[in-house]
């Protein structure tokens, strides 16, 4: 059959192993659903019956919005792990084609799209919390950024590229990066597929546009509703889990008196576990462990009993309380706070910045795909190196050969530190959000071992081809006369 079986195709077998992996998974009990801490929040906000109290939450509209359809289908959440399963087959999928494409290679595509099930977000496949689902999205965002920045600028592709990144931060907020950091990496994209000129900067205006016009008009929509501009109002109470660390006495009364009642209700609850303060050059793990109490079990009933005190003042004072929503009016103080805390402590910040980046660094370590990847591609350099100097006339490969891995791994290594840097900034990567910042490496490191084999086969080929003796050197067959003229 001309072209091979069709099984040998790249999309029957990314098919075919991707059915094989959820089989297995599935099997082994892994698509069961799992509870989090955060689960029971996000059913709760799928239960609001009106626009404003969705958009009040401290969870944004996209998972509570999927709870509530995909209870429909089955008892509960129980459906929800196989249907997450299910869009994350179609998301690589469809990166496999974005990348297909942009590379003009299918087999190289699938080299990058076949690992993708060994990433570690596939850990919370089965969890019902948002972040297994906003990787999904991400996935489906890049592929259609490949295709525009491949040239197929068709509509559908941009419709796809804005919902997906809107679905992306609408599960995750964090992913809001994406508005910013998908026209940076699309004008290096489309460079690099050589489209250069007026129409790269054309194109780069349009993912700005692609991007922001969404974002802006919910964020204005919440201002309309609430009373709020931003995606959510939960930024400022992660950010005083971090700073709530750096609180002592002395710091306490530098302050602004609107801020200090509140950061001293912070530091007494901090005082009552016995927490000391976070100094410079303190080991910064034994605080990274205490954000997560500094956020619900300190910060949110603070900023309640504040609340509550600010409101017996205001009515004693004749003057109408905030009418705005609790959860609004809770994150503005705390975030208030956490900024002039972070303001008189920026060396403590900075450490604290530090440290949080090695310590997600630390857990590359930690991924079994990643380092048996790793393994291979340092591996196979060598081997690389010394084909090319047994070959030396054979092709060197420097050329745009390259550039498809040179633009997945600006893809994925630039979300990963794009992403844990915001991680950094305002929390810390811990294991949930640090499998989400490390969801295209493995293609990368299974592209580059695709690349170096094709270049190790390709010298090997051409070094086969030079010792091969042409027809004019071949010895004739016994018997065999040429004809006049032929070969001379």
């Amino acid at each position: 059959m001309r072209g091979g079986l069709p099984i040998a195709k790249p999309p029957v077998l990314l098919a075919l192993q991707l059915a094989g992996f959820l089989a297995v998974v599935g099997a082994a009990g892994g698509l069961r659903m799992v509870w989090t801490p955060d689960s029971l929040s996000y059913v709760r906000a799928s239960r609001a019956e009106e626009l404003a109290a969705a958009l009040a939450h401290y969870r944004t509209v996209g998972y509570p919005l999927f709870l509530e359809t995909a209870g429909r289908l089955g008892a509960a959440q129980r459906p929800v792990p196989w249907i997450q399963a299910l869009v994350f087959v179609a998301a690589v999928l469809a990166f496999w084609h974005g990348l297909r494409v942009y590379a003009g290679s299918g087999w190289f595509a699938f080299a990058a799209a076949a690992a993708l099930p060994f990433a570690g977000v596939m850990a919370l496949v089965a969890m019902i919390q948002p972040d297994f689902l906003a990787a999904c999205a991400t996935l489906l965002a890049f592929a259609a950024l490949l295709l525009l920045a491949a040239g197929r600028s068709q509509p559908l592709a941009w419709v796809g590229l804005a919902l997906a990144v809107f679905a992306a931060y609408q599960l995750r907020p964090a992913a809001a990066f994406l508005v910013g950091f998908v026209p940076l990496i699309g004008a290096a994209l489309r460079h690099w597929r050589g489209g250069g000129g007026r129409r790269a900067g054309v194109f780069t205006l349009g993912l700005a546009a692609a991007m922001l016009v969404p974002y802006l008009s919910f964020c204005a929509l919440r201002w309309a509703t609430v009373g709020h501009f931003g995606l959510v109002s939960f930024g400022g109470t992660n950010l005083v889990a971090l700073a709530a660390n750096f609180l002592d006495e002395e710091l306490l009364g530098e302050l602004p008196e609107g801020h200090r009642r509140l950061a001293g209700r912070l530091l007494h609850q901090r005082q009552k576990r016995g927490w000391e303060p976070m100094t410079p050059g303190a080991d910064t793990m034994p605080y990274l462990v205490q954000y997560n109490s500094n956020l619900w079990r300190i910060a949110v009933p603070a900023a309640g009993h504040e609340i509550a005190a600010r409101s017996r003042e205001a009515v004693a004072a004749g003057e109408e309380p905030d009418p705005r929503n609790l959860r609004i009016v809770r994150d503005e103080l705390l975030g208030g706070v956490a900024v002039e805390i972070l303001a008189r402590r920026p060396r403590l910040y900075l450490q604290w910045v530090r440290d949080a980046h090695l310590y997600g660094l630390a857990q590359l370590g930690d991924d079994a795909a990643l380092k048996a990847l790793a393994v291979l591609v340092l591996g196979s350099l060598p081997v690389l190196v010394v084909a090319r100097r047994r070959h030396r006339r054979g092709p060197s490969g420097r050329s745009a050969a390259g550039r498809p891995l040179l633009a997945l791994g600006a893809l994925g290594t630039g979300y990963f530190v794009t992403y844990l840097a915001l991680v950094s900034l305002v929390s810390y990567p811990f294991a949930r959000y640090f499998v989400s910042t490390t969801l295209l490496l493995p293609s990368v490191l299974a592209a580059a071992l695709f690349e170096i084999w094709r270049r190790i086969l390709v010298a090997g080929n051409a070094a086969g081809r030079r010792l091969r003796p042409t027809s004019a050197e071949r010895p004739s067959p016994a018997g065999a006369t040429r004809a006049p003229g032929r070969g001379s």
